[in-house]
């Protein structure tokens, strides 16, 4: 699920100057304007399901408006509140999801808010 978010967002962050969505709504959006095979290939029924991570029931914390530069500075567009047993996904612009253990994700996100 966190694949299509972040094959979504990325290309929609090529295709528009790299200007992140602004908020929730916006990607909503992106996503209906995707088609319903984003929701498809993501194995959910609604918007609202591919917005939230099955592993940990949280929604996925993505790039959006002003404060979306600190994450996509590192080239991350979306990542798992928690995840499961110290790992969590984490979607990056290239399109790419990697799981990472804390230690990893801490390095890599070292200024997020708690």
């Amino acid at each position: 699920m966190l694949g299509e978010v972040t094959k979504t967002y990325a290309g929609h962050l090529r295709a528009h100057g790299y200007k992140p969505a602004a908020d929730e709504a916006e990607f909503k959006k992106i996503l209906a304007e995707a088609g319903d095979g984003v929701l498809k290939r993501a194995g959910v029924r609604s918007l609202d399901d591919m917005l939230v991570s099955p592993r940990d029931s949280q929604p996925f914390v993505i790039a959006y408006g002003k404060a979306a530069g600190r994450l996509l500075d590192r080239g991350v567009v979306a990542y798992e509140q928690t995840g499961v047993s110290g790992r969590r996904l984490v979607g990056f612009e290239l399109g790419y999801v990697q799981e990472l253990d804390q230690q990893a994700f801490d390095q890599l996100l070292p200024d997020r808010a708690p």
